[in-house]
């Protein structure tokens, strides 16, 4: 028995092949064209591992972070402090103070008063013009007027004597003269003239004085002290203080002439 099959139109198959082949050329190029998965060693390990729960997220973009400041003097958490801090070294117990045994030395003597009766330098030179007075010769511890240069000149006599002291030696008169000192016997004022004296006072030992301040005319007369002591009339004129000066002065230095006593040692 013969079948019959029918025969394909060789253009119908021809057709048919080109359509097979179009569609796997399409089926090869959709393969190609899609993306491959990325290798999994390209993948960052932040995003594959969660984040630390105590992590704090990151602040948002613009805003500023106040960071935590660690307080002065303690030490950075976790370190330890940036100098070693020493101890310090414990001090020796003090030994107790002995106290000194007295001295076996003698005291010294006190230190020689502002009341020295000391004469002044100048006077020494004059004593031996004055041996032969009688009557106690005073002289005073200071003189007003010390920073200069002065010159004394002396005479003397049984029943008294006479200083004269100046600026330049042997001056005789009122200009270059700075002052005088000088004594008689008896009583009464000195040039028994009969003068009278502004004030009486009174000096360190009960003894009466007579004080006269200085008097200006044609020329200006010296600030005078007179007082009577041990049967004599002594007076003292003093130029070189002020008027305000010039009884506490002239007062200080026959306190001082009297105390000291006789200077020729009688």
């Amino acid at each position: 028995m013969r079948a019959d099959f029918p025969i394909a139109h060789p253009l119908a198959a021809a057709r048919r092949f080109k359509l097979q082949a179009l569609a796997a050329l399409l089926a090869l190029g959709a393969i190609g064209c899609s993306p491959a998965a990325p290798p999994e060693s390209a993948v960052p390990p932040a995003a594959t591992e969660a984040a630390p729960a105590d992590t704090p997220p990151p602040p948002p973009e613009g805003v500023a972070v106040e960071m935590p400041t660690q307080p002065e003097g303690e030490p950075r958490p976790g370190k330890s402090s940036d100098r070693p801090v020493r101890a310090e070294a414990e001090k020796p117990a003090e030994a107790p103070v002995e106290p000194e045994a007295p001295s076996a030395q003698p005291l010294a003597p006190p230190a020689e008063s502002a009341e020295s009766t000391e004469m002044p330098e100048v006077f020494g030179r004059t004593l031996n013009a004055l041996e032969q007075t009688e009557i106690p010769v005073l002289l005073p511890a200071s003189l007003p007027n010390a920073g200069s240069q002065l010159y004394v000149s002396a005479t003397g006599q049984p029943e008294g004597y006479s200083i004269a002291i100046g600026f330049v030696p042997d001056c005789r008169a009122n200009a270059c003269m700075f002052g005088t000192i000088a004594a008689r016997q008896g009583s009464g004022d000195y040039y028994d003239v009969d003068e009278t004296f502004e004030r009486t006072i009174e000096l360190a030992d009960g003894t009466e004085a007579y004080f006269n301040p200085s008097v200006c005319g044609a020329s200006c007369s010296a600030p005078v002290l007179e007082w009577e002591y041990g049967g004599a009339r002594y007076r003292m004129e003093m130029k070189g203080v002020s008027p305000d000066e010039a009884l506490g002065t002239l007062a200080g230095m026959a306190n001082s002439a009297i105390e000291a006593g006789d200077r020729m040692g009688r």
